[in-house]
């Protein structure tokens, strides 16, 4: 919830409430309601300066639409799961990736996640966002594939 919230901020007069709100002068209608809020949440996705991306190019966005991601969110808070039970138990190395232009999960941040881990090796992918990591070409083949080999090839 923490970085959720950290990566969505939202204020009245931001770029995010332009992007959603001017286009309910163009796009309206109550039968394709689903599609609707898929292309406003695409509209919200396409440039965000809290995670770094820019999500403007055809093909760069992973598109799970607004009513998944409400749902995602709805069935998190409703039954709360708790994914670190155990955790001190697991004992194979972890390479943990995060990247230098999402400023909702800084160095901090990147360092509390991943401190439950009994072995782990955190990257920090540079002058990239939140998605850059894969997505951006450059930081793919010079950074994140190279590593995952030598990870993997070390289990």
């Amino acid at each position: 919830m923490e970085f959720v919230t950290n990566s969505q901020s939202f204020s009245m007069g931001g770029e995010l409430s332009n992007n959603v709100t001017y286009l309910d002068q163009f796009i309206t209608g109550k039968e394709y309601q689903h599609q609707i809020l898929d292309y406003k949440r695409a509209m919200m996705a396409s440039k965000n300066d809290i995670t770094g991306d820019n999500d403007a190019e055809a093909g760069s966005y992973w598109r799970r639409g607004a009513a998944i991601s409400y749902g995602l969110l709805e069935i998190g808070m409703k039954y709360t799961p708790d994914f670190s039970e155990g955790i001190s138990n697991f004992n194979i190395p972890v390479l943990f990736f995060y990247s230098e232009l999402d400023k909702a999960y800084p160095d901090d941040w990147a360092m509390k996640i991943s401190s439950v881990f009994n072995e782990v090796e955190l990257s920090k992918v540079p002058g990239t966002g939140h998605n850059g990591i894969i997505y951006d070409k450059k930081a793919w083949r010079e950074i994140t594939l190279p590593k995952m080999v030598t990870y993997f090839n070390s289990l």
